[in-house]
């Protein structure tokens, strides 16, 4: 039997990295509990989002609540990732805390312009037509931090030669970061 806790990961980025598609794929794939706290992005399957969360990222952050919440939650699965809107972009403190409490923290990042652009190509095929100022006021700051260099050790890169990256190959690199 194994004694070691389900995987947690915190999953951060600019909208239009693919974060909500590769956490159905997780879903899908390898039987994960994706809770997505994004209202935008609500569309897509979720667990309900946990009470514990409105106390993460408080000036003492503690993720115990949190662990123990999704863990109790995710009793069926074989992981939990819970994905954040994109205006959210935790410091080093706040990731400190979450890997104390056994989070992976992961930066599923782009360049401005291929998540821009993949985020207009999405908000066309789904018909919502958000513009890009909505894009930009809420998506260009994480994209501007996650190029400092104390993200580099949690940052996944979302894109290869402008184009998103396959979702397995992400998949993948999700499954190697919380085993390794």
């Amino acid at each position: 039997m194994n004694s070691r806790p389900i995987p947690l990961v915190l999953l951060f980025g600019p909208s239009g990295a693919g974060k909500s598609t590769l956490c159905a794929a997780l879903s899908n794939q390898s039987q994960w509990l994706h809770v997505e706290t994004d209202p935008f992005s609500r569309t897509t399957a979720s667990a309900p989002v946990p009470k514990s969360l409105l106390q993460l990222f408080s000036p003492n952050p503690s993720f115990s609540d949190l662990a123990t919440e999704l863990r109790g939650m995710a009793s069926s699965h074989s992981g939990v990732i819970l994905s954040f809107i994109s205006m959210i972009c935790p410091n080093v403190e706040h990731i400190t805390a979450a890997q104390e409490s056994g989070f992976t923290t992961i930066f599923l990042s782009g360049n401005e312009q291929e998540c821009l652009r993949s985020f207009l190509r999405r908000e066309a095929r789904i018909g919502r037509n958000l513009p890009e100022q909505h894009w930009r006021t809420h998506s260009t700051g994480i994209c501007r931090a996650l190029h400092r260099p104390e993200y580099a050790p949690h940052t996944m890169l979302g894109f290869s030669d402008g184009a998103h990256r396959s979702v397995n190959e992400l998949v993948a690199e999700v499954l190697k970061h919380v085993s390794g």
